[in-house]
């Protein structure tokens, strides 16, 4: 690629970085609160710091008690759950209670 192509791509890039920022606040601005306040596996997964496959473990076998919605195959969190599952297993010290 010589430098003009690479201007070029880098160019389109950003236009197209604009774009889906422009879209996404379109979707954030359309959705309700309690849309937004709803994330899926991998999202809450983040937000516990652990893989989606964690998050899907402790769900199926209740380790955790997080509570989640489920719609056919479609599993959903809500970020107080998600915020209070982490208050619940949060310890000041080693001992277990």
């Amino acid at each position: 690629m010589t430098p003009t192509q690479i201007i070029a791509l880098a160019a389109d890039l950003a236009q197209e970085k604009a774009t889906a920022d422009r879209f996404t606040t379109l979707l954030e601005a359309w959705q309700t609160p309690a849309q937004r306040d709803l994330v899926d596996e991998k999202e809450g997964a983040t937000i516990l710091g652990v893989t989606p496959r964690t998050l899907q473990v402790w769900r199926s076998t209740g380790r955790y008690a997080i509570a989640f919605l489920m719609v056919g195959r479609l599993v959903k969190f809500r970020r107080r759950a998600l915020e209070n599952g982490i208050k619940s297993h949060t310890r000041v010290s080693g001992a277990m209670k």
